[in-house]
């Protein structure tokens, strides 16, 4: 995949589709990103990471929210690394997997993890690492089944698959995604914009 198909794939697709639907839809989504935020005390917003953050679109968001001392931001695609340090220069970028973040354990106050674990053959060893890395929270959002693949039959979009977005290799309802985050993380509080699902959680 080329520099600008990667980019285009994660940012005008999901986050920047001129729809007025779908722009409804992302400030929902990101109103609701920033209520968990915010709900995590201001000391435990000083060293924050944010892993998988593509071109840095939610990046940007999180880092506007609240004042932090170090925000760190990583992927595993060094396109969308170089895109994030170019809309972020201010901030640490990195290249990592998900599944092996090259940070200490508890290194981080609070962890994002925004709409990946649904691209993982391995999520559960996503949630042990995030758990790893943090010391106290983790807010993560995946897409919300099965309102999700019905809203993309609604459109037209990927009928083939039932609405499955390609890529998606996990499809859960809210049992389902909490059922995964409970094995690391207590469920502080939850926010379900049309058509996701988020958590704030604390490290057990």
């Amino acid at each position: 995949m080329t520099k600008s198909s990667v980019v285009d794939e994660f940012s005008k697709e999901k986050y920047e589709n001129q729809n007025p639907i779908a722009k409804w839809l992302v400030r929902g989504f990101f109103k609701s990103l920033k209520n968990l935020y915010l709900q995590v005390p201001k000391k435990n917003r000083q060293n924050v990471l944010e892993v998988a953050c593509g071109p840095g679109i939610s990046t940007e968001k999180i880092y506007s929210y609240a004042s932090t001392k170090r925000f760190v931001a990583t992927d595993i695609e060094p396109d969308l690394v170089a895109e994030t340090k170019k809309k972020l220069p201010n901030i640490q970028v990195d290249v990592n997997s998900i599944y092996d973040l090259n940070y200490k354990d508890g290194e981080f106050e609070t962890v994002f993890a925004l709409e990946v674990l649904e691209h993982l053959e391995e999520p559960e060893k996503a949630i042990k690492e995030l758990a790893r890395v943090t010391s106290t929270y983790a807010i993560i959002s995946c897409p919300r089944e099965p309102i999700w693949r019905l809203m993309n039959m609604a459109r037209g979009k990927f009928l083939t698959d039932f609405g499955n977005t390609p890529g998606h290799i996990q499809n859960w309802g809210k049992s389902e995604l909490k059922t995964l985050i409970e094995v690391e993380f207590e469920i502080l509080s939850s926010e379900f914009p049309i058509p996701w699902q988020m958590y704030l959680c604390r490290k057990k």
